[in-house]
């Protein structure tokens, strides 16, 4: 029930947030504000990622929760300065509502992309633990990592979409599967940290990259939705993710790594078709099909 209440707000968080700049931001300068919104997004991740790790260490794995508590002053924050206008609609809510055949494509590919991964997060800590390389506070240090290379990635996320076009959600993905591979690969502290730093920038593309773009592919008026479609397909993937992921690495072994070299493989195979097939064009990654 908490992971459900969780869900549903985190949920709620990003199609609204992101809903918002769509509507106010357009052409790469969408693309920057979302990057935006990733760095603090990262800030955030980091905060929780360490701060439930040192809970975790010092008072058990129910006292991590307490670090959700940082959403108090968050709330008061909210309802003490972000204005109570509503955005002017720019289109009749009438028009372009269908969503298109390759909107449905963006989707499963973002619902098998949530499926692999999930594997770093859901794993990692288990991983240093069988291991024999560290506990919970070293898993949460990791964490912080990965949530830390997200602001290095947000703040470059205009200039990457401006250089990749079509192919920024694919090189994304090739770049956390090499990140997740990384790990797999090895049982060392610094490799695993710098795997951790390569995941954590290819997220911090990837997640931003593929909410702009769906935002783009469709008309104003459908934004949210689409977003909501990318964002929900994500995350479903990320529930399933330990039913396919381990059903799959046990066909190898009972090795833990496995988990890793399995979702790595399979990222790759993603992220080559997200390029082969891009889910977008290169002028709906940049919106300039209005300009």
């Amino acid at each position: 029930m908490s992971s459900i209440i969780i869900g549903v707000g985190l949920s709620f968080v990003v199609v609204t947030s992101s809903s918002l700049i769509s509507d106010y931001f357009t052409g790469l300068e969408k693309s920057r504000i979302m990057g935006f919104q990733s760095i603090f997004v990262s800030i955030g991740g980091t905060i929780i990622a360490k701060g439930s790790g040192l809970l975790t260490a010092m008072a058990g794995w129910k006292r991590g929760y307490l670090v959700f508590l940082i959403a108090l002053p968050i709330i008061l924050i909210i309802l003490l300065t972000v204005p109570k206008g509503e955005t002017t609609p720019r289109v009749e809510k009438g028009k372009g509502s269908a969503i298109s055949g390759s909107m449905v494509y963006f989707g499963i590919l973002c619902l098998i992309t949530g499926i692999f991964v999930a594997t770093f997060n859901t794993n990692i800590a288990m991983y240093l633990d069988r291991k024999g390389i560290g506990d919970a506070s070293t898993a949460g240090t990791v964490a912080a990592i990965m949530q830390v290379v997200g602001i290095l990635g947000g703040l470059v996320l205009g200039t990457t979409v401006k250089i990749f076009k079509r192919f920024t959600i694919g090189a994304a993905i090739l770049l956390m599967a090499a990140g997740t591979a990384m790990v797999g690969f090895s049982t060392s502290y610094p490799v695993i940290c710098v795997g951790a730093v390569i995941v954590g920038f290819g997220f911090a593309i990837r997640n931003p990259g593929a909410v702009t773009f769906a935002a783009n592919m469709v008309h104003p008026a459908q934004a949210s939705l689409a977003i909501a479609i990318v964002s929900a397909t994500y995350n479903v993937g990320n529930f399933i993710s330990a039913y396919v992921v381990n059903a799959m690495a046990s066909i190898l072994g009972d090795d833990i790594a496995n988990r890793f070299l399995v979702s790595a493989a399979a990222l790759v195979v993603i992220g080559l078709v997200a390029c082969i097939k891009a889910p977008t064009t290169d002028a709906q990654a940049l919106d300039s099909q209005g300009e």
